[in-house]
């Protein structure tokens, strides 16, 4: 068994206009049995939130990759998420590198799991053709204070389970066009799940498209994976 990944990421007009560094990030592992993925958003008022994205999803995913054989399956993304926010709080002005951060795990029999701080999210992709949002943002949480790692408390959400044949993760420049009233828009991660399972799908032409049409307001990125 193996997986099928894509990628895809751009900058908000605001960014681009102005030449502020993408501060999305994913980074990912993958082996024949199991794919550990993360994004991170940095925070935009922050002096050096794409440096603390980078930090909190390369040291979240290896985090992980390291305690496969120590650390059950369910307690693997909690793990990788104090891993993420000790990366950004080693540095001594550790509140310039705050993100948000959002992981899944994916094993190849179909179990998953996935946890977030923030408000990233993550859709696992069901072998029943529905979609399960998991977000960092907790249902009714206010909708212009995000959580990030370098917060004084985190208060990362999580869930697992299983009979999964893939998943995206994403951060906050989709919520407009994937998610709606909180939950995963079956209308538009359809269409993700089915061009990435025959191989057509191209995130970044995806992307090419929404900003055509003006619905790319922020850094956006987008990391899909699917069992092959």
């Amino acid at each position: 068994m193996s997986f099928d990944a894509y990628l895809g990421t751009v900058e908000g007009p605001y960014h681009r206009k102005n030449g502020i560094p993408n501060q999305d990030v994913a980074y990912w592992h993958e082996t024949e049995e199991l794919f550990i993925g993360a994004v991170a958003d940095g925070a935009g008022s922050l002096k050096h939130s794409d440096v603390g994205a980078f930090d909190a999803a390369s040291a979240a995913v290896t985090a992980v990759y390291e305690a496969l054989a120590t650390v059950p399956f369910e307690e693997l993304v909690a793990r990788g998420i104090e891993a993420g926010q000790a990366a950004q709080l080693a540095n001594e002005d550790y509140k310039e590198y705050g993100s948000t951060l959002t992981m899944v795990i994916l094993a190849a029999d179909g179990r998953w799991a996935a946890g977030g701080v923030g408000d990233s999210f993550a859709v696992i992709h069901l072998e029943d053709g529905s979609h399960e949002l998991v977000t960092g943002t907790a249902i009714g949480e206010f909708a212009n204070i995000t959580e990030l790692l370098t917060s004084k408390e985190i208060h990362p959400l999580y869930a697992d389970g299983d009979g999964a044949v893939g998943f995206s993760l994403s951060s906050d420049g989709l919520e407009n066009v994937a998610l709606s009233k909180k939950e995963a828009h079956p209308g538009f991660w359809n269409g993700i799940r089915d061009k990435a399972n025959d191989g057509s799908l191209r995130v970044d032409e995806l992307f090419g498209w929404l900003d055509s049409l003006d619905r790319i307001v922020d850094d956006t990125t987008l990391l899909t994976a699917v069992k092959r």
